[in-house]
């Protein structure tokens, strides 16, 4: 969340005196005012601060009321609107209809915690219906949030833009386009449209700040949604991030590396959980839980899980004889080129009741020795290993771990396992 917070101090000296230019130095002074917080930052962090001690998605809401008034009370003037202004002292808080741009502003922590844009989505309503609850304010909201995890997870601008358009805004205006007629706005409508644009057309994390400035109108608020979008693709620089943290006090800043330790465990956890999808560790946890209690959901579960894991395929390559003695003959750290094409043919199993199936393991210690030394062996996607096992005639299916704990795959089984996996990489 700090390209938001980045995007809001820098933007601060410009909201009611706006430049339309780009070259400007980020948080310099500005007519003899300097850069500061605004309502923004502390928004943003009130909102990771609820994501952080929330145990239950359900009570998220109710949660967020109560930590944006823990968090932002002690900060009457720091540009709170009228309404959002009296919703904070307010004895009895409700949400008031708004569609304006605070919905998106405070948002980005939810792109950069939720594990998939489903919950993204999800979570962005629950922390936005607490006071913009207007559909424009939910759409700003959402869409923030869509495209900070879009970008946080790999996709091109180019898919972030068209999925904008298939569910939000058109995006028919270029930032030279923007430039010259743009005006404050407070809306989600007039507001983060722009900031999306400014940053699909940015060519790094300042640039994206610069275009957001640069085109007038509510600038802190502008910077702060592309920020946190601009964060997500390009990553911050380490100066920009400790000057801004400069301006925090020890309040926020607490909060920042709250989140920011809270993010880092997360990704650390996400690549324990791809290695031990690329060994074999959960594929045989949940393949032994199923053997043991053979429920509906814990075969659900495993074939979740095989949807996303790597496999062992014993068989053997065959090429041309000639490409053949070179191989047989290969020396270590030598490259050699074949004269026609390196084929892998795949060993196949028969049953005890005569079935064939193709065989597949979850990693090289589930092969018998005097099984594996027969074969040569190759790790691919279960998806890959589907696609493998639709080519020989014949087969019954696949079959997991053959030799230890068997999982037999019809392919009728095998094409919901397709399915899944291609939702999973979408």
């Amino acid at each position: 969340m700090i390209g938001a917070i980045i995007g809001d101090i820098a933007g601060s000296v410009y909201e009611f005196d706006n430049i339309h230019t780009k070259d400007f130095v980020l948080f310099a002074d500005h007519h003899g005012k300097s850069c500061f917080f605004t309502d923004d930052t502390v928004m943003t962090c009130a909102v990771a601060k609820a994501l952080l001690d929330c145990d239950d998605p359900e009570t998220l809401p109710e949660l967020t009321v109560k930590t944006m008034r823990e968090v932002g009370q002690p900060y009457p003037r720091c540009g709170y609107g009228g309404r959002f202004y009296r919703w904070m002292y307010s004895r009895d808080p409700k949400p008031y209809g708004s569609f304006g741009n605070g919905a998106a502003m405070r948002v980005s922590p939810v792109g950069f915690l939720a594990d998939s844009l489903e919950e993204t989505l999800d979570l962005a309503r629950k922390v936005t219906a607490v006071t913009h609850n207007h559909p424009e304010g939910i759409k700003g909201a959402e869409a923030t949030a869509a495209v900070i995890y879009l970008a946080r997870t790999g996709r091109s601008k180019e898919q972030i833009r068209a999925y904008v358009r298939e569910h939000y805004y058109p995006l028919n205006e270029t930032v030279d386009e923007i430039r010259p007629h743009y005006v404050h706005n407070e809306t989600c409508q007039e507001t983060v449209p722009q900031a999306i644009q400014c940053f699909l057309e940015g060519e790094s994390f300042e640039d994206v700040i610069h275009n957001c400035i640069s085109i007038g109108g509510d600038s802190d608020t502008l910077a702060a949604i592309a920020g946190a979008m601009a964060e997500a693709f390009f990553g911050v620089p380490d100066e920009l991030r400790d000057k801004a943290l400069e301006y925090l006090d020890e309040n926020l800043r607490d909060i920042f590396w709250e989140f920011t330790i809270r993010l880092i465990e997360k990704e650390a956890e996400v690549e324990t959980e791809k290695e031990a999808l690329r060994n074999g560790t959960l594929l045989l946890k949940f393949k032994q839980e199923f053997a043991e209690n053979p429920t509906e959901e814990s075969f659900g579960k495993l074939c979740a899980v095989l949807a996303s894991s790597f496999v062992t395929i014993p068989g053997n390559f065959e090429a041309d004889e000639e490409d053949m003695e070179q191989l047989r003959h290969a020396k270590v750290d030598v490259t050699y080129t074949l004269t026609g094409n390196l084929r892998f043919r795949p060993d196949i199993l028969r049953s005890k009741d005569g079935e064939l199936f193709f065989p597949m393991f979850s990693n090289q210690e589930q092969m018998p020795e005097e099984y594996s030394e027969q074969f040569s062996s190759i790790t691919v996607t279960a998806r890959e290993a589907i696609r493998m096992a639709a080519g020989p005639r014949g087969l019954r299916g696949l079959v997991l771990d053959p030799f230890t704990v068997p999982f037999e795959i019809p392919f009728s089984i095998a094409e919901g396992i397709m399915k899944m996996a291609e939702e999973q990489e979408d």
